[in-house]
Parts: C-alpha cells; structure tokens; sequence
C-alpha cells in the first residue's frame, strides 16, 4: 500500500476508538503491505494516521488531531 497514492480520509474523534474497532474487526499490523486486513500505522505531520484497503483495493485514511493512547 503506497500511502503517498491519492487517497479518501476521513478525521475521527477518537484515534484509540479507532484502532480499537479495526483491530476487533481483524486488522493486523503485522500482515504483509498488500494484505487487505492489513492496517499501517503512522504519525505524520503532526496527528496520528490509519490506513486501510477498501474491497477495491483503494486507500482509506482514518486520522485524528491526536493520539488519545493510554500510556
């Protein structure tokens, strides 16, 4: 998954919640780039950032204005 491509994102309210829901869902952090349960996980230009593949293979941007983890 080449998250430089263009790309869909939508912001939500809760990063955590999130990450959470996905992960309940199935997706992994630890698959391969092309797998479609695959979520990669970053923090760029200042919020943190999810992307996912839809079922046509296209991009998904989940972001947040910040990390809400528990530490």
């Amino acid at each position: 998954m080449d998250t430089n491509d263009i790309h869909f994102a939508i912001r939500v309210a809760s990063y955590a919640q999130a990450l959470e829901a996905l992960r309940a869902k199935g997706y992994r952090e630890d698959t391969g780039p092309d797998d479609p349960m695959g979520i990669s996980v970053s923090i760029r230009v200042g919020y943190p950032q999810i992307y996912i593949l839809d079922p046509d293979r296209n991009i998904i941007e989940i972001n947040a204005a910040s990390a809400d983890l528990e530490h």
